[in-house]
């Protein structure tokens, strides 16, 4: 009779026959194989090693401190995410344990190829800083000191893009009581999860609201812009810059192809309670990156005045 020990190793041989017969190797340790078998490693325990490539340290709208770069590994590129600052450097080598998602799921938004790791389980195995010593400690304290102020300024970025989320916010709050429940519907309302992820969500580029009005079942979107106040030029106008041309653009394409028209809502002063409101067709901007105030004061409305609905017009 055979041993046990005979039996699993007559096991072991045919497992490495069949997979060298079909060519694939079921196992996610190695880029090359997780690239092979993404689908068997999905949401698997992954033991890769690479070089690091497009590094970034961030912070999201929270205070979060977190880490991304990538792997490359033929055509396809992993994105290595982790919380706080990873001990690592560009062109490092490195050693990751962490979990593999085909698409990463966050809320209603999806990642492709993502690794989830944490500090702890990330091995710097050959450090391309090191080859800096050869220049002397002067140039590694310039390199330092040079990367804590490019951190300092990123943070100081991220701390004034979330004053203006926050303020955008408070706008968005002022707005929606302004469409009466008895008359409108709130389809959508855009969060803003880019910041937060730190990386580009496309949804995020859309109108922040969408109502239906319930009589007529008409949709609108709304855009709602806060801005401070009008900026005074030497002939006398005053105007403010109010998008970027990739805005009023992605506006458009949205509007073409979802027949939905877009609205920009301007609201200036206070964000909770704006001194003026402007509620402006996207139709009537015609590609225009600044408003001039001669020009938008034929859609000014009283800034507690609900929205209305007129023939097919917002209101």
């Amino acid at each position: 009779m055979m041993s046990s020990k005979v039996i699993v190793n007559i096991f072991s041989s045919l497992l490495l026959f069949t997979q060298i017969v079909y060519g694939v190797e079921e196992s996610c340790y190695s880029l090359n194989l997780l690239s092979s078998n993404k689908d068997f490693c999905d949401r698997q325990e992954v033991l890769v090693e690479g070089e690091v490539k497009n590094l970034k340290f961030d912070v999201s709208a929270k205070g979060n401190k977190y880490t991304t770069f990538n792997f490359k590994e033929g055509n396809e590129t992993f994105t290595v995410f982790s919380y706080n600052y990873l001990p690592v450097a560009e062109k490092d080598i490195v050693k990751v344990k962490g979990t593999y998602f085909t698409d990463y799921a966050y809320e209603v938004y999806t990642f492709p190829n993502q690794i989830n790791t944490q500090p702890s389980d990330v091995v710097v195995l050959k450090a391309r800083r090191l080859v800096i010593g050869m220049y002397g400690g002067a140039s590694l304290f310039i390199l330092l000191l040079a990367g804590a102020l490019l951190l300092l300024k990123k943070n100081r970025e991220k701390a004034k893009r979330k004053v203006k989320y926050d303020k955008g916010y408070e706008f968005e709050k002022y707005a929606i009581p302004l469409f009466e429940e008895k008359h409108w519907q709130l389809e959508s309302i855009t969060p803003d999860i880019s910041s937060e992820v730190g990386r580009r969500v496309k949804s995020d580029s859309d109108p922040d609201i969408i109502v239906k009005n319930k009589i007529k079942q008409l949709k609108f979107a709304l855009e709602c812009k806060f801005r401070a106040g009008f900026s005074s030029h030497n002939d006398g106008k005053k105007s403010l810059k109010w998008a970027e041309d990739y805005q009023i653009k992605h506006y458009s394409k949205f509007e073409e192809e979802n027949d939905i028209p877009v609205y920009i809502l301007l609201g200036i002063g206070n964000p909770e309670k704006p001194e003026r409101t402007f509620l402006i067709p996207l139709k009537a901007i015609k590609q225009r990156t600044y408003f001039y105030e001669d020009y938008i004061q034929q859609f000014e409305r009283g800034v507690n005045e609900p929205f209305r609905l007129e023939g097919n017009w917002l209101k």
